[in-house]
C-alpha cells in the first residue's frame, strides 16, 4: 500500500472513528432512521404485509450496518498492525543488538579488571 493510499486510508478512519463517537450526529441520524422507518411503514401499511415487509427489510439493513461495521474494523486493525510490525520489528532488533552490546561490554570490563589486578 502506497503513502498516500494508506494517509486516505487512516484519515478515513479517524474521521468515521470521530463520527460514531459524536453524541450530536448520532442523535441525529437516529432522528433521521425514525422518519424514515415511519414513512416507510405508513408507505408499505397500503400493501398486504407491508409491516412485516418494512421490519424484514430494516433487520436485514441493521445486518448488514453491522457487517459493514466488522469489515470496517478488520480493515483498520490490519492496517494498524501492518505500520506496527515494521515498528516492532525494528525495535526488537534493536533490543537484541543492546543485548550482545551490554555483554560485550561486560565481557571487556571483567577482562579489563583482570589485566588490572595481574598488574599490581
Amino acid at each position: 500500500m502506497n503513502t498516500k493510499k494508506m494517509m486516505d486510508f487512516l484519515t478515513m478512519s479517524a474521521n468515521m472513528y470521530l463520527l460514531a463517537n459524536d453524541e450530536d450526529f448520532k442523535r441525529h441520524m437516529q432522528q433521521l432512521r425514525e422518519k424514515g422507518m415511519e414513512a416507510m411503514v405508513e408507505f408499505m401499511s397500503a400493501f398486504p404485509n407491508g409491516e412485516a415487509l418494512t421490519k424484514a427489510m430494516s433487520d436485514k439493513a441493521a445486518e448488514m450496518r453491522e457487517e459493514f461495521t466488522e469489515r470496517l474494523d478488520s480493515a483498520v486493525k490490519a492496517a494498524y498492525d501492518k505500520m506496527q510490525i515494521a515498528h516492532a520489528e525494528r525495535v526488537t532488533a534493536l533490543e537484541e543488538e543492546l543485548k550482545v552490546l551490554k555483554n560485550e561490554l561486560a565481557l571487556t570490563e571483567a577482562k579489563l579488571i583482570h589485566l588490572e589486578t595481574r598488574l599490581k
